[in-house]
């Protein structure tokens, strides 16, 4: 059933489905409909997300396993409640506590997982340092110095030989045992002269290892084998291991010089030889960025992405989920990063597919299935019409409903006043321009490279590409790339999309514009993105096209969401309130009229799409974002006391490496965090400075001026700390005393605003979403701020009370936040109460007239006899300074509205 509203959960090892469970009389209380838990597939140990999977068959023991699930199911079926839950197919850890990925760098090629990971196996004749190997860049220096320095070692469990880095453990290739089995074997010899069974034991030990087929093997009865020879070889080792105290002792003495001594280089000449013919390379992290050949959740080398176009990679990674769904404890899904996959379209039938099966076995055979997809849509881009979806995860809608209450006559005011603070000079679209072809050459070359090497390939079936070379192939794929206006297009075997070929065109004219001595290599490009043919070859089984252009769809996805949202973003800080996941900070605004074309198509084409205006992801919450959005509206006073703030605090400043920190950028971002984030209650301030050294520790971090997550400049950011518990340290009379007091009135008006929006989250079509802890006013920055602990006590206090308190007294009160859950409460059980109204009913977008219409936005919903009308404000702070309203006081009445 489609839901009314969700409720989102953020499930940790702290808070699993037995703290869920208590929670679920109080969400249905609250209104709710359906539990949206965060993933809860096995993940790393102490994952605070769930997206680090590491076995996807089991449920997560960490949040109380399956029969932990199993209880939380009860209880919400015992309350009405259903679950949509967070899945993610395209990546896992790169984790020994993956058993598929330990397979894989113990036996490489051979192992039943090769084709489950995304890999590049490399084969070189030469047998260079990469030939059929896996990178893993864990190393926190070089390898040559790691290993002198003796911070590899090999052990032994009943795993097997494993080796060693802090943290990490790696497999070793069984057959590889005997170069370790071998060392000083003569000495063995004598200690057993009296136990030849030992000894031959051992001997056998030593001849499986050498005798078992290699992991280059590919011969299906040959893996086979090798499979069940380690598993004996592991066995008998361990045995003999733990039995015999001279063996023992003999394997432990061979691991302590196999291991090294410090000082002697040559001591680990062995170790080097053992590490040097696994089937992975271990390599300095740096090296990631240039050399890691497997395809990785955008620059996260631990997490590693899957083939999940693979249909026996696709029937593992969703068996657990075909179980619950078919025991109907899951009724709904969030499919993650679905830009990430290989071809889109044809996971999303695979998938609706498995949901429709699991309704039919149910006794609902024609069923609809609930998908959401995590979809980042650029302005003007809409889903693919043909996928087998509800809608996306609603930042579309988050980033609508935010540009209604900012003015968009404060541009020229917001824009001289961040520009002369920050010195920034550029566009946004020339700052996302620039970031995108830095986190090209900075976290992405190698798979540029590696694109560009295939695109030297096609030119041979282009007669007018065959003389471009690779220098020319590749400054003009990343001059297209830097220029793509969205995350990526969706070209199948079927073809082209009209759409995305209207995009490829504009792109590489756009991109033909700005660099025509690239129009040749540029032209070619298009007509292998377009799968078009100018003076061609005829095609055949070698044609490599269409691989190639799934290929590059996936890749500008990344490099958009690092260049785009987590770069570009904490750069152009002109009015961060529009700088979240999805938003157009160079847009300042939009008017009722656009709020409702854009809402009416949304219900035309997606009617049961999610409205969400916090979530885990964003880098603000809607609290903030209301707050933040008020500047617009006071422009001019925001500008003097930034003006006054800098002057007052600029003693705190320091130059580091000839860089003020922090600079006038970061300290604009971080003037507009202090206005949105401030606590109401004052028995938060002690923790309030750490929160907001990590979070602007975060956003330097991310924008990549000054220092950054791959070269920290550890100076800077202790400067930027420092200047941080200054200027909110009590003392600082001559800054608090009147940014307090402009604040507070941001935060009145900004209440308004967060009451508003939630009014249209709750009514517009879609389905309304809840992020834990928001039904109070939630002050939340980027994660991790976002994802602490929620008082859920706190809340279902406040809602055992609400209906023995006045509304007036709520609103006398509107601090505390019980007002947002009064309202929250009211309009999510309004909706379950009246599905056919929220399910079905016409949006009506009303006109509104008098002198403060544009003060308004209203609408109806209609079905059958049955209405809803929804009247909010927006620019109530413009509205109370022109109606010369107290602006302490609600803007009603005919005073406010005349």
């Amino acid at each position: 059933m489609r839901p009314t509203a969700t409720y989102r959960l953020q499930l940790t090892p702290a808070f699993g489905f037995d703290a869920a469970a208590a929670l679920v009389p109080y969400l249905a209380r609250l209104g709710i409909s359906h539990l949206y838990l965060s993933p809860i597939l096995k993940a790393r140990v102490g994952s605070q997300h769930g997206y680090d999977v590491t076995d996807a068959t089991q449920i997560n023991p960490e949040l109380g396993g399956s029969e932990g699930f199993d209880r939380l199911c009860e209880t919400m079926a015992a309350n009405g409640l259903e679950i949509l839950l967070d899945i993610v197919p395209n990546h896992m850890a790169a984790s020994p506590e993956n058993a598929w990925w330990w397979s894989v760098l113990e036996n490489g090629q051979s192992s039943e997982f090769a084709s489950f990971f995304d890999i590049a196996w490399y084969e070189s004749a030469s047998g260079g340092s990469l030939d059929r190997k896996v990178l893993l860049p864990i190393l926190g220096n070089h390898y040559g110095i790691v290993l002198e320095a003796l911070e590899l070692r090999v052990e032994i469990d009943e795993r097997g030989f494993t080796v060693v880095y802090y943290d990490n453990r790696m497999p070793l290739d069984p057959t590889t045992y005997r170069l370790l089995l071998e060392q000083r074997y003569g000495l063995l010899k004598d200690r057993l002269a009296s136990d030849a069974v030992a000894l031959q034991a051992y001997e056998g030990l030593i001849e499986l290892s050498d005798t078992m087929p290699d992991r280059f093997t590919t011969d299906a009865p040959a893996i086979q084998r090798r499979r069940e020879e380690t598993g004996l070889l592991k066995q008998r080792m361990w045995e003999i291991y733990a039995a015999n105290d001279i063996v023992r002792t003999f394997v432990d003495e061979n691991l302590a010089l196999i291991n090294g001594r410090v000082g002697e280089p040559t001591s680990v000449d062995i170790l080097d030889r053992v590490l040097s013919d696994q089937a992975y390379r271990l390599s300095y992290w740096r090296v990631a960025s240039t050399e890691i050949n497997y395809r990785r959740f955008f620059d996260i080398a631990d997490l590693v992405s899957m083939r999940i176009e693979d249909e026996d990679v696709f029937a593992a990674r969703h068996a657990q989920l075909r179980s619950m769904a078919r025991a109907g404890q899951v009724a709904a899904l969030r499919v993650d990063h679905i830009d990430g996959l290989y071809d889109p379209g044809q996971y999303l039938e695979r998938l609706d597919a498995v949901m429709r099966a699991a309704l039919a076995e149910r006794g609902e055979p024609g069923a609809e299935s609930y998908v959401l997809v995590e979809k980042i849509l650029a302005s003007g881009e809409d889903l693919p019409a043909e996928w087998p979806v509800a809608g996306t995860t609603g930042y579309d809608f988050l980033n609508l409903v935010n540009a209604l209450f900012v003015d968009r006559n404060a541009e020229q005011k917001l824009d001289a006043a961040f520009r002369r603070v920050s010195g920034v000079d550029e566009s946004f679209a020339e700052i996302v321009y620039r970031q995108k072809r830095r986190v090209m050459a900075d976290l992405f070359s190698g798979d540029v490279r590696s694109l560009v090497v295939w695109l030297d390939r096609l030119t041979a079936w282009d007669r007018h590409g065959r003389d471009l070379g690779q220098r020319e192939l590749g400054q003009a794929l990343t001059e297209m790339i830097a220029r793509f206006p969205i995350y990526r297009t969706y070209s199948t075997p079927a073809g082209v999309r009209d759409e995305d070929r209207d995009r490829i065109d504009q792109v590489i004219d756009d991109a033909i514009q700005h660099r025509p001595e690239l129009r040749r290599a540029l032209r070619f490009i298009r007509r292998v993105l377009l799968l078009e043919s100018a003076g061609a070859l005829e095609t055949g089984p070698d044609d490599e096209r269409l691989p190639f252009v799934l290929r590059v769809q996936q890749f500008t996805s990344p490099v958009m969401a690092k260049g785009y949202e987590d770069t570009s973003l904490y750069i152009f800080n002109r009015l961060i309130a529009l700088n979240d996941v999805g938003g157009a900070p160079d847009v300042v605004g939009i008017e009722p009229d656009a709020f409702h074309a854009a809402i009416a198509g949304r219900a035309e084409r997606w009617p049961a799409t999610m409205n969400a205006t916090s979530t885990h992801d964003t880098k603000r919450s809607e609290d903030v974002r209301a707050r933040i959005v008020v500047i617009s509206e006071l422009v001019d006073e925001w500008a003097a006391h930034v003006d006054r703030w800098r002057e007052a605090n600029r003693h705190l400043r320091r130059e580091v490496d000839g860089a003020m920190a922090p600079d006038g950028n970061t300290e604009y971002l971080l003037y507009q965090t202090l206005i949105g984030s401030w606590p109401f209650d004052d028995a938060n301030l002690p923790d309030y400075p750490g929160r907001i050294r990590q979070y602007l520790e975060k956003a330097c971090r991310e924008a990549k001026q000054h220092t950054s997550w791959i070269d920290r400049n550890v100076a800077w950011e202790d400067a930027v700390a420092t200047f941080i518990d200054a200027i909110l340290a009590s003392g600082n009379r001559a800054f608090l005393d009147d940014f307090r007091s402009f604040q507070r009135r941001v935060a009145w008006f900004g209440s308004l605003n967060s009451l508003s929006q939630l009014a249209l989250k709750a009514t517009a079509p879609g389905v309304a979403d809840f992020y834990q802890g928001s039904e109070l006013w939630d002050l939340s920055l980027v994660d991790p701020d976002n994802r602490r602990p929620v008082d859920f006590d706190h809340r279902i206090a406040l809602l055992d009370r609400l209906p023995f308190t006045d509304v007036s007294r709520l609103l006398a009160n509107w601090q505390d936040g019980s007002i947002k859950l009064f309202v929250t409460q009211r309009l999510a059980t309004f909706r379950r109460q009246r599905r056919d109204l929220f399910d079905g009913g016409v949006y009506i977008p009303l006109e509104v007239v008098g002198p403060r219409r544009e003060h308004v936005v209203a609408f109806a919903r209609r079905a059958d006899d049955a209405w809803s009308l929804t009247i909010v404000s927006r620019l109530v702070a413009t509205l109370s300074r022109t109606a010369g309203l107290d602006e302490a006081a609600l803007p009603v009445g005919a005073a406010a509205w005349g």
